[in-house]
């Protein structure tokens, strides 16, 4: 590709012709589409920036605390949940002061779950 004037497709800056951003170089010398957490990436596997903001830092860009990840999408946990894994109602750890996994509704003693406050 080097010295050419135009790019094919899903290239870009000639002469050069890289491939566009979202994009990566297989093996074989195609512009194959990043796995859907990367915004951009090396190859299958490593990412150099992640897709959203809810996704840790790359290379790996796992869902954040407060997420858990669904079809690739980071979906948030319930706001009893400080993390959570599967669905948004299976606490792994709980927000604040609840305790009770998985659902975190148990609260100290002198206080209550209100159902609406992360704070009991």
């Amino acid at each position: 590709m080097d010295g050419c004037l135009n790019c094919s497709t899903n290239r870009v800056n000639p002469p050069s012709c890289v491939c566009k951003d979202g994009m990566y170089e297989n093996a074989e010398g195609n512009c194959v589409t990043c796995p859907s957490h990367c915004a951009t990436c090396s190859d299958a596997t490593t990412c150099y920036t992640c897709s959203v903001e809810e996704r840790s830092p790359a290379p790996d860009c796992p869902c954040i605390d407060g997420y858990y990840e669904e079809a690739n999408v980071c979906v948030a946990c319930n706001f009893k949940c400080l993390t959570c894994a599967d669905s948004s109602d299976n606490c792994t750890t709980c927000a604040d002061s609840r305790t009770g996994l998985p659902d975190c509704t148990t609260c100290p003693e002198g206080s209550f779950d209100d159902s609406v406050h992360v704070d009991c």
